[in-house]
C-alpha cells in the first residue's frame, strides 16, 4: 500500500512528464502489436488444411526463367497417373467471370477450373453439396459449380443456393451445386469463388506450352517429401515428353510444402524477420523510455 501511495504521490507531482511516458509506452504498445499482427499474418499462410503436412506446390527452376509455380496442363494428371506415392494431385486455372442474378450484376467473380481431386488436396471445407460429382465430367455436362459462403451470401441471401441457377453476361447458366467456405486470408491460393470442373483429354492434351496451371500434390501416408521427390525424378527422366523438356531447358522439379510455398521466389520472409525485429526494437525502446 506504501509503495502504491508512493507511485500515485510521484505520477501527480510530475504529471506532464508522467502523461509523455505513458503516451509513449501506449503508442510503442501499438504499434508493436500491429507489426507483430501483420507478422503472424504472414506466418500462418496455408496452415488452416488439414494434413497440411502431407500437401506439397510443385515447383520448376530452369537457368533462363528462374522459379515457377506454373506447370503445363497435363503435368498434374500425368503424375496423378504414373507416381503411386502421390494420393492426390490437382491443377488449377483461374478466370474471371460477370455474374447475373434477376437484375443484379457481379463484376470479375474469381473462378477456379480445377481437377476432381482438388478439395482432396486443398480442403477449404465443404458446406454442401458432392464435390466428386460436380468436379466431374457429369457436373461438367450440366454446367454445374460450387461456391462459396461468400458469394452464396451476395447472391441468394438466407436462401437455399442448391439448385439455383445464375448466370454470366453472355447468358450462359450455371446450376449451384455445392457450397465451399469462404476462401480465408492466410489462403496460399488468392480468394476465389466459385469452382468448376477443367476437363482434361490426354489424346489432346497441350504438351507444347501454355504453362498457367499451378499444380498440387497430396503425398500418401508415410511418404516424405524426399522419396516423392526421388520418384519424380525418376519418373521425368524415363517419360517420353516430360524428360525432353527437362533436357532442352535444364528444368528441375521440387516440391515445397504447402505453408512454405507463398514465400517461394519472393522476399516476404525477410520482410517479415525485419518487421519482428522491428517490432521488438520499438517495444524496447518504448519501455526503455519509460
Amino acid at each position: 500500500m506504501k509503495n502504491l501511495n508512493y507511485s500515485l504521490r510521484y505520477l501527480l507531482k510530475n504529471r506532464g512528464n508522467s502523461i509523455t511516458r505513458l503516451v509513449s509506452l501506449a503508442l510503442g504498445l501499438i504499434v508493436s502489436l500491429l507489426i507483430c499482427s501483420y507478422v503472424g499474418l504472414n506466418l500462418s499462410y496455408g496452415r488452416f488444411f488439414p494434413d497440411r503436412e502431407r500437401v506439397y506446390q510443385l515447383f520448376e527452376r530452369t537457368p533462363q526463367f528462374g522459379i515457377s509455380g506454373y506447370m503445363l496442363e497435363p503435368v498434374a494428371p500425368t503424375i496423378k497417373e504414373n507416381i503411386p506415392q502421390c494420393e492426390a494431385v490437382t491443377n488449377v486455372y483461374q478466370q474471371y467471370i460477370n455474374i447475373k442474378v434477376g437484375d443484379s450484376q457481379i463484376s470479375d467473380v474469381r473462378t477456379l477450373a480445377v481437377a476432381s481431386d482438388f478439395f482432396d488436396v486443398l480442403d477449404f471445407g465443404v458446406v454442401c453439396g458432392d464435390p466428386k460429382r460436380v468436379l466431374s465430367k457429369e457436373g461438367l455436362a450440366n454446367n454445374e459449380m460450387m461456391i462459396s459462403e461468400h458469394l452464396a451470401e451476395i447472391l441468394f441471401g438466407e436462401d437455399d443456393p442448391l439448385g439455383q441457377t445464375i448466370r454470366d453476361t453472355e447468358d450462359k447458366e450455371y446450376i449451384v451445386a455445392g457450397v465451399f467456405r469462404t476462401t480465408p486470408i492466410n489462403s496460399p491460393i488468392y480468394a476465389f469463388d466459385a469452382v468448376s470442373y477443367l476437363d482434361y483429354n490426354p489424346q489432346t492434351a497441350n504438351w507444347q506450352g501454355n504453362d498457367s496451371y499451378p499444380t498440387y500434390i497430396k503425398l500418401r501416408k508415410g511418404v516424405t517429401r524426399g522419396q516423392a521427390e526421388t520418384a519424380l525424378k525418376e519418373f521425368l527422366a524415363n517419360h517420353e515428353i516430360l524428360s525432353q523438356i527437362v533436357e532442352m531447358w535444364k528444368a528441375e522439379y521440387f516440391l515445397v510444402p504447402i505453408e512454405d510455398a507463398y514465400y517461394v521466389d519472393t522476399t516476404l520472409k525477410q520482410t517479415v524477420t525485419i518487421y519482428g525485429i522491428l517490432a521488438v526494437l520499438v517495444l524496447l525502446v518504448a519501455t526503455l523510455n519509460y
